[in-house]
């Protein structure tokens, strides 16, 4: 198991998809780098998205990177994933700052 920990958003709501990182998880059905906005943004199998914003940098961050390669590996190998992501959120994509592969 893998917890990867990035930028924290202060002021929000964040919690994990399943109300533990050790919860059953959920499938990744796609994720891509959107170097404009500097998200990797990802969906999962109940079709909610997330975004991982890597800061300033023009470049993925090795934060960003880690989190990109590991939705990857989720994606292709068929494992699942626990997000901590802004309940707070109500845009159509939702900002996410850990993510935990099963």
């Amino acid at each position: 198991m893998i917890l990867l920990l990035s930028t924290f958003y202060c002021h929000a709501d964040m919690q994990w998809t399943d109300g533990s990182y050790l919860g059953a998880g959920k499938d990744v059905t796609m994720v891509y780098p959107q170097f404009v906005n500097r998200d990797i943004i990802f969906q999962t199998d109940d079709g909610k998205k997330y975004k991982y914003h890597w800061g300033d940098s023009e470049h993925m961050t090795d934060n960003a990177k880690i989190v990109y390669s590991t939705l990857l590996t989720a994606l292709t190998a068929g494992r699942k994933v626990s997000i901590y992501y802004d309940a707070a959120d109500t845009s159509s994509i939702v900002k996410a700052s850990l993510v935990n592969i099963k």
